[in-house]
Order: structure tokens, then sequence, then C-alpha cells
């Protein structure tokens, strides 16, 4: 099992990519039909390092999701900044700047 991030892209298409194996990113009409598309590369990518004798990579993702509140007068001169660990969105911290 592999984890993934999925994002919107710029032409309509959902874009998925795989962190832990570089250049593995594949797309979608929407976000299931990305998710099929990555599984399917990231077995290709996997079943290709194996024939060529190249270990292949742990799976690890150290990313961090962030809101960011840009300094605008409907915020009342405010700047915020939340921040989520990818790994754990349950934990989350707040920092509030003015």
């Amino acid at each position: 099992m592999r984890q993934v991030l999925i994002h919107p892209g710029e032409d309509g298409y959902w874009v998925a990519e795989c962190p832990s194996l570089p250049g593995c990113i594949s797309q979608g009409l929407n976000r299931e039909e990305a998710i099929i598309n990555i599984r399917e590369a990231i077995d290709g990518y996997v079943i290709s390092l194996q024939a060529d004798g190249i270990s292949v990579p742990e799976d690890s993702l150290e990313a961090l999701l962030l809101a960011v509140r840009a300094n605008c007068p409907l915020f009342q001169g405010k700047r915020s900044l939340m921040c989520f660990n990818a790994l754990d969105l349950g934990l989350s911290d707040s920092m509030e700047a003015t």
C-alpha cells in the first residue's frame, strides 16, 4: 500500500501523485478515475524497478497541509496559518498573528 496525494489540476482533471515513488504521477477525469490510474501507475513503476534489479523505495510521506489566510481587509488585518499533519489530520495546530 502506498500513500497518494490527489488534487485538482489546472486542466480540470484530477492529479494523483505517489511521493514515495519519484515521478509516479497519473490523472483522471474525476477522483475515482485518478485513483484507479495511480494504482496502475504504482504497479507498473514497482514492476519496472524490480525487473531492472533496483530496490523499491519505502513508502513515506512527510508533508504538511497548510491553510493560509492572507493579510486582507476582509480579515481585519490579521494573518493566520493553520497547520495539519498530513499523517494525522486529527491533530492540528493553529497560529494567529497580527
